[in-house]
């Protein structure tokens, strides 16, 4: 057969006992079809916890953006200690989740020193993009755990958008550069891509 999508939303990837559910299918799926490709949203509730991150450095607060990372932190350290996971893929995976909460505290922390009376949607957005990219790492680790070629994909250097910030629409013939460019080789070696939902970016990155 071939090429399927399957697009996992945050209630499907939110523990482990989900994640379990979302490796028996795509290992099934994976045996059915030529090629899979997967589609990771973040985990349930962490969007709208970015969100308010990005709102309270927009008023200065230091201690509730931090209070929010460490949350973040807690809770995606706890899913991959679940997880059936080796040493080296675990270690990588915690180094992974560290190094995007603390590009998020450093946004947060420039969007604080601003001072500015209105939160920027282009900076909302950065912000909130770290859901997924934490997300598709963890279930790519997983897949690679079980003998799947599974890579964490950034939607941001497939999906090319407008610069309208928080209601972007897909420019789909630069898209489609970028899918074939990208994405097709990786399917054609029988690697899965798992891209993060949700967002993209512009052509200016």
């Amino acid at each position: 057969m071939g090429t399927l999508t399957m697009k996992f939303g945050g209630a499907s990837v939110g523990t482990s006992t989900a994640l379990s559910q979302v490796l028996s299918i795509i290992i099934h799926e994976s045996k059915r079809w030529d090629k899979v490709l997967i589609v990771a949203s973040a985990l349930e509730g962490v969007t709208d916890m970015l969100l308010e991150a990005a709102q309270l450095a927009q008023l200065s607060n230091q201690r509730g953006y931090r209070r929010i990372a460490a949350t973040l932190r807690t809770r995606h350290m706890a899913l991959i200690e679940q997880l059936p996971l080796g040493t080296t893929e675990r270690a990588t995976l915690q180094a992974d989740v560290d190094s995007l909460l603390f590009d998020m505290l450093d946004q947060c922390q420039a969007v604080a020193n601003e001072l500015s009376d209105d939160l920027s949607p282009k900076v909302s957005d950065s912000i909130v993009a770290v859901g997924e990219r934490l997300s598709a790492r963890i279930i790519a680790a997983l897949l690679r755990q079980n003998g799947l070629r599974g890579v964490a994909v950034d939607g941001t250097d497939i999906l090319v958008t407008d610069e309208v910030h928080g209601n972007a629409d897909p420019d789909i013939m630069k898209t489609s550069h970028r899918v074939n460019e990208i994405l097709l080789p990786m399917l054609d070696r029988k690697i899965i891509p798992v891209v993060t939902g949700y967002i993209g970016s512009t052509m200016h990155g």
